[in-house]
């Protein structure tokens, strides 16, 4: 796993990762203030992920609930940030449309 602070070298917080734009970032966790590029998948990954979503997605929404796929910043503390495969929101709750969990 490839990690790198910030452009300046500084380690960032929560904050600041979720608002980079750079593509080349991508799906870059936070891990003590410096971003760690996640590990590469492939379509063994994939397939369980869409296997998953297929039984949690009409379970969830017999609960109320929804499934989302990657791309929910979460942040764990200042300095840590993951984005997990699958999330399962239930109870009425909803994420923000963007930004932090």
């Amino acid at each position: 796993m490839r990690e790198m602070a910030g452009s300046d070298g500084r380690l960032l917080t929560v904050d600041e990762w979720v608002e980079l734009e750079d593509p080349d970032v991508g799906r870059q966790e936070l891990v003590d203030g410096v971003l760690q590029e996640p590990e590469v998948t492939g379509a063994t990954h994939d397939v369980v992920a869409a296997l998953l979503h297929a039984v949690l997605v009409p379970w969830a929404s017999r609960q109320g609930g929804f499934v989302c796929a990657a791309g929910v910043h979460y942040a764990i503390d200042e300095r840590n940030g993951r984005i997990p495969d699958t999330t399962v929101f239930l109870g009425g709750r909803r994420p923000p449309a963007q930004g932090l969990v």
